[in-house]
């Protein structure tokens, strides 16, 4: 039985919006539940449907989870300096804390872009292996738009991404955040990872994976995950987050 870290901060930014989103929309129960703490966030997780909720569904009867925080807004305007800096804080509290666990699953969208940091995940994750070390997995769950950069690809040792849009799959995303996991706490960590962006960007009505060409993008990143290979993501990127990194990506 392992020790896992389990938290959450979810957030497609749009950096074309004019209304910044604060920490009151993070702790808004809308459709989604609201900002939670320790013991809080695997029961508000059981009753959701999450990537998060598919991985704490195969992961609880078998492992000891060590909740965090997990706190996810509805899309719009880039996140304040305030709302990032008082979760991210409070994620990496909470896993100090906690700590030594001997893993980390994060539940992330993939395209949080804040007031200091384009890159919000990346930004998390940084600290996050700060904490915990080179050695300890970490594993994050990402929305098919995730915009994937190097820092993203650097801190974590699995990513697994959505693999429809509109999304369909969030449990099963988790339920197979879980099954990575697994291998590596099995097997080791990945000996090697590689992260490939292609130069341009893909209007969002032109990214369903009902219909080709992603969906047959997708199937091909399926098939591939095999073997040696730990996971093979295809993520399609976000536009409106503006970034750098922005765009598709395979990782």
């Amino acid at each position: 039985m392992a020790r896992i870290a389990v938290g959450g901060f979810l957030h497609e930014s749009n950096s074309f919006a004019c209304e910044p989103t604060g920490l009151d929309r993070f702790c808004s129960h809308s459709d989604r539940p609201p900002y939670s703490r320790g013991d809080a966030v695997l029961q508000r997780l059981r009753a959701t449907n999450f990537a998060g909720t598919g991985f704490v569904s195969r992961m609880e009867p078998l492992h000891e989870l060590v909740p965090l925080v997990w706190g996810s807004a509805t899309a719009g305007g880039e996140v304040t300096r305030e709302a990032y800096e008082r979760v991210a804080a409070e994620l990496v509290g909470a896993l100090s804390r906690a700590s030594p666990v001997d893993a980390v699953y994060l539940d992330l969208h993939g395209a949080m872009v804040s007031d200091d940091f384009e890159d919000g995940e990346g930004e998390l994750l940084r600290r996050v292996r700060a904490a915990v070390g080179l050695e300890t997995p970490i594993v994050i769950s990402l929305d098919y738009h995730a915009n994937v950069t190097p820092d993203m690809m650097q801190y974590a040792d699995g990513i697994v991404g959505f693999l429809t849009y509109p999304h369909v799959d969030r449990f099963e995303t988790g339920e197979r955040s879980a099954r990575l996991l697994e291998r590596i706490l099995s097997e080791g960590r990945p000996g090697g990872r590689a992260l490939r962006k292609a130069p341009f960007l893909i209007p969002l009505n032109f990214q369903c994976t009902l219909v080709d060409p992603s969906r047959s993008i997708v199937a091909a990143s399926v098939e591939e995950e095999r073997g040696e290979v730990y996971s093979l993501a295809y993520l399609a990127g976000f536009p409106p987050a503006d970034l750098f990194h922005c765009g598709p990506a395979v990782v």
